[in-house]
């Protein structure tokens, strides 16, 4: 996996992008909303940018494209966030995080890594205060797009009237995407721990795979717990009381993820070691099979050795069996009759 480090030299809060779409167009889109009404515009002009915040209403401001780092600082000034979570807005591979200052609360949440390159080590950053919430993203999120939905219906809407809460539904929607993903590692590792798909073939491969997303998946769950530890700890106005018992949800949910992830790392460890032991059991049938065929000719050999020896049969004691009539076949039938013996002593010592 590429990993994407600080710049040597580069000053803390200087803002440099490290996507993989530098030539992709940023968008905006914002929308406002309240108890009853919603109005969603795609804004290409930052004086559109809401000014007026106030409690009972919501500006969400959502950023899709970082490309333009001159844009993102822009925003970030509107916004009031400092430089150096604007870093994090930019950086990649980075874990999640958490920041609640006076004004505004900041925190970054990995996406999952998918099998294209350009969409590893990609993450969602929230930054929200009151009246106000403003959400950045390199590439499209699809897993928003049920956040997206609940605005339209009036129910969820009262909720999401508090911008914090509207951080956690955006945070909950990438979790419940953790939680599907596991749930179909989990899956795939009973797969390769039943007995009858190890003798279909060679399971490694596969197990080295889904124990590298599993490796993954924890690890950018383990603090995002801590993440969640710390919202709920924090006794400030911009976490709602409205928000906190979800956000024990959102923390059980997050912890079913990492269970699931030590359940399947566990499951296939097993399968690992059923497949070895699987091996070992054929290399010891095949071995049993060599020793016996080993067992059975030595005395053979050893007959055919002796009887092999160039003497001069015409001369007094040089293996006068060498002129008996029929020897040839007469040491076919008592090699033959030893074979024999031997297989029906080996079979009567259940070593067959």
């Amino acid at each position: 996996m590429r990993r994407y480090h600080h710049e040597v030299g580069r000053a803390p809060g200087e803002l440099s992008y490290h996507g993989t779409r530098p030539d992709a167009t940023p968008r905006i889109t914002v929308r406002s909303f309240d108890h009853t009404n919603l109005n969603t515009r795609t804004i290409t002009d930052l004086s559109e940018l809401p000014r007026n915040f106030r409690n009972g209403h919501v500006e969400w401001a959502h950023v899709e494209g970082l490309a333009d780092v001159g844009l993102v600082q822009l925003i970030g000034d509107h916004f009031g966030i400092g430089s150096l979570f604007l870093e994090d807005v930019l950086a990649r591979d980075l874990r999640p995080t958490i920041a609640i200052e006076p004004d505004y609360g900041f925190v970054t949440i990995r996406l999952l890594d998918t099998t294209d390159a350009s969409q590893v080590g990609e993450h969602l950053a929230i930054a929200w205060g009151t009246g106000w919430i403003v959400s950045f993203s390199d590439l499209p999120i699809a897993d928003l797009e049920p956040v997206i939905a609940r605005l339209a219906r009036t129910v969820p809407r009262e909720r999401m009237i508090h911008s914090d809460y509207l951080a956690y539904a955006m945070m909950d929607a990438l979790v419940d995407r953790y939680l599907a993903e596991t749930e179909a590692l989990m899956v795939a590792a009973d797969h390769l721990d039943d007995p009858e798909s190890i003798e279909q073939g060679n399971p490694m491969p596969a197990i080295a795979d889904l124990k590298q997303h599993t490796a993954s998946l924890r690890r950018i769950s383990l603090p995002l717990r801590e993440v969640i530890h710390t919202l709920q700890r924090e006794d400030s106005a911009l976490v709602s009381q409205i928000t906190r018992p979800y956000l024990d949800d959102l923390l059980d949910h997050t912890h079913a993820v990492l269970d699931y992830c030590e359940a399947t790392r566990d499951t296939l460890t097993a399968a690992q070691e059923l497949y070895q032991a699987h091996l070992s059991q054929r290399m010891n049938e095949v071995m049993k099979v060599l020793t016996i065929i080993a067992t059975i000719f030595i005395p053979l050999s050893f007959l055919a050795g002796v009887f092999g020896m160039n003497f001069d049969s015409s001369l007094p004691g040089n293996m006068p069996e060498l002129r008996i009539p029929y020897g040839y076949v007469g040491f076919w039938i008592v090699a033959l009759l030893m074979a024999v013996a031997m297989l029906l002593i080996f079979r009567r010592k259940r070593w067959l």
